[in-house]
């Protein structure tokens, strides 16, 4: 069974648009968003909705509150 990490990482890598700063291998719960990742807003949404689709009760509200990865993992745990 997949952490949530894991999926976390999965999807960065399968998805071409993110293309993070990082490598995908190097990201943990401490890596932040924009400052490490890069991302900018429409990164953020491209990445929520990949996420929703995996986990369909994840709210976008949610996703405003992200600043780590560890923001997102927790939010998932809540909703699975």
């Amino acid at each position: 069974m997949q952490t949530v990490l894991e999926v976390v990482k999965k999807i960065l890598r399968q998805i071409p648009d993110l293309k993070p700063k990082m490598s995908v291998d190097l990201i943990c719960p401490e890596t932040r968003f924009r400052e490490d990742l890069g991302f900018d807003s429409l990164a953020m949404v491209s990445f929520f909705y990949e996420l929703q689709d995996l986990y369909p009760s994840l709210d976008e509200s949610q996703m405003l509150k992200w600043k780590s990865v560890s923001d997102c993992v927790n939010s998932i745990m809540v909703v699975r």
